[in-house]
């Protein structure tokens, strides 16, 4: 336990800290607010107003046409956040000629409809952009924003165009439901490509069991933070290895994999070769043949494993394998597992464990007794659905 005089020095750091935070950017106006047509009005022309959040109705934004050609973030925002706020795409497109310095747009309260902006181009100077839609494909005119950095779509899935791998400044691609990649992507994009050097973070990437896994991920050298879910769509290309080499990403940290129900998905019939330094691993909707063994992933710090089909009521860790030395977060989530069993000596397989959860395991009756010799482990959640029987005989549980 720390010191208690150690506690109050670090309780006013970070006191001092928040008000830093918080009151500089208020005294400098970091962000010019605005709630009113009055108040938009008061901007107008202004030339030193480099940030501008506008709170309001969308009658009122229509009304005040706010023209400050300096301003480079923009963010827009519905009252009370409420389904009545979200603006309507055709009727303030105009933004996009008024504000053609912007280098931050955040429109996620903007619903831009079912075709994608192409207005947008119009900002060259833009780094970070927020969209928010029901279009389902990103128009080749994206690649005009030469220098995006951040590209977040909030809405449903999307289809991007082949000419994403000219975004060289690309560093995050979030879609906040699916994207997909073109259908000739594989075949004739993918040899012209030098990849998407500079990106960092891709979610969430559909691909199709029938595409060249390994070929796309080689476009995402320096990815950081990755996740895909697997469909099946027609016939496998010839060039569709069941191997699919990961161990090539080096500096892939956090990879999380699903795919979807109606893919079936057999022993053997794919094997993910993850890279060493991988530190968080997720799998849903996977056979327990892809979970990998401590030996293949040593520096692994968190593990998720949902809905995983074992075919067998017993996941055997007895095997000197399964042993994770960094491990510290364990979630086990709609098994369909009876026992899980470890060595007696098991506290070797997790010896930095810290916090295991076990969500909606419902013929889960039996966990490793061996649990309770991990001195690090601090808390075991159970959300009461293991069928009420799930063994916890280890001291740490009443």
């Amino acid at each position: 336990m720390k010191d208690p005089q150690e506690v109050l020095k670090l309780a006013a750091f970070m006191i001092c800290c928040m008000s830093f935070v918080w009151l500089k950017p208020k005294k400098r106006k970091f962000f010019s607010i605005s709630s009113d047509p009055d108040d938009l009005s008061t901007y107008y022309g202004q030339l030193d107003v480099k940030r501008l959040c506008m709170h309001s109705t969308q009658e009122y934004f229509e009304k005040s046409w706010p023209f400050c050609p300096g301003v480079r973030s923009l963010l827009l925002f519905g009252v009370n956040n409420s389904l009545s706020g979200v603006y309507r795409m055709n009727r303030i497109s105009f933004i996009f000629h008024l504000f053609n310095l912007l280098e931050v747009l955040d429109l996620r309260n903007v619903n831009v409809g079912y075709t994608y902006p192409n207005e947008i181009a119009l900002l060259g100077e833009l780094r970070y952009l927020i969209l928010q839609g029901w279009f389902d494909s990103v128009t080749p005119a994206v690649s005009g924003l030469l220098n995006l950095e951040t590209l977040i779509i909030e809405g449903g899935s999307v289809q991007l165009p082949d000419n994403i791998w000219k975004m060289l400044k690309l560093r995050v691609l979030y879609i906040s439901s699916a994207c997909f990649l073109d259908s000739s992507l594989a075949q004739h994009s993918l040899e012209r490509s030098s990849g998407l050097q500079n990106l960092d973070t891709f979610s969430t990437l559909n691909l199709s069991f029938r595409q060249s896994l390994e070929k796309i991920m080689r476009q995402l050298p320096n990815i950081r933070r990755l996740k895909c879910r697997l469909f099946k769509s027609g016939e496998s290309n010839a060039d569709c290895s069941r191997i699919v080499a990961l161990d090539f990403l080096s500096r892939l940290e956090s990879l999380h994999l699903t795919r979807e129900d109606q893919f079936e998905l057999k022993r053997g019939h794919i094997v993910f070769r993850f890279p060493w330094n991988l530190k968080k691993l997720t799998l849903s909707n996977m056979h327990s043949s892809i979970i990998p063994k401590g030996g293949e992933l040593s520096n692994l710090v968190v593990l998720k494993l949902s809905n995983i089909d074992f075919q067998e009521d017993t996941w055997d860790m007895t095997n000197e394998e399964w042993e994770f030395p960094d491990l510290e977060f364990l979630e086990l989530a709609k098994l369909s597992i009876v026992r899980w069993t470890c060595r007696s000596d098991g506290d070797d397989h997790f010896p930095r464990l810290r916090k295991l959860v076990l969500w909606n395991c419902r013929r889960l009756k039996e966990i490793p007794s061996c649990l309770g010799d991990i001195t690090t482990l601090q808390i075991i959640e159970d959300d009461a659905v293991c069928g009420g029987n799930c063994r916890m005989d280890f001291g740490l549980l009443i």
